[in-house]
């Protein structure tokens, strides 16, 4: 293998480990906070490969009075019951949750809820 590509090589495993400590540092970022929340939605996404197969994904979105969360399943936190969380949810209630990550909004990277108690 020559310099340069043994080069290359070190840099792109050099890039992959950065970005793989970035990731769990931004997700494992954890906070609590109170929200009124305003609203929530569930988005289908649909797409469709070149072989013609199409796959679906939902997004459950949470918008409060001042900040938009999002509610998903996360490997690092080791959170895997969006769905129940985003049920204990409720439109127009005051809820303290428990946040993890950071909001990007450049990145389109939002906050994710992984616990809710709401009152009413």
């Amino acid at each position: 293998m020559s310099t340069t590509s043994s080069a290359a090589v070190i840099g792109i495993l050099v890039l992959g480990v950065a970005a793989g400590v970035a990731s769990y540092m931004i997700q494992t970022h954890i906070e609590q906070s109170e929200i009124s929340v305003v609203s929530k939605e569930r988005l289908l996404s649909v797409s469709t490969d070149s072989d013609g197969k199409s796959s679906s994904k939902y997004r459950n979105f949470v918008y409060s009075d001042a900040e938009t969360y999002v509610v998903e399943d996360s490997l690092w936190n080791g959170h895997f019951t969006s769905s129940t969380v985003y049920a204990k949810i409720q439109e127009g209630a005051r809820c303290r949750v428990t946040l993890a990550g950071y909001r990007f909004g450049f990145l389109s990277m939002f906050q994710n809820i992984i616990e809710v108690e709401c009152g009413a």
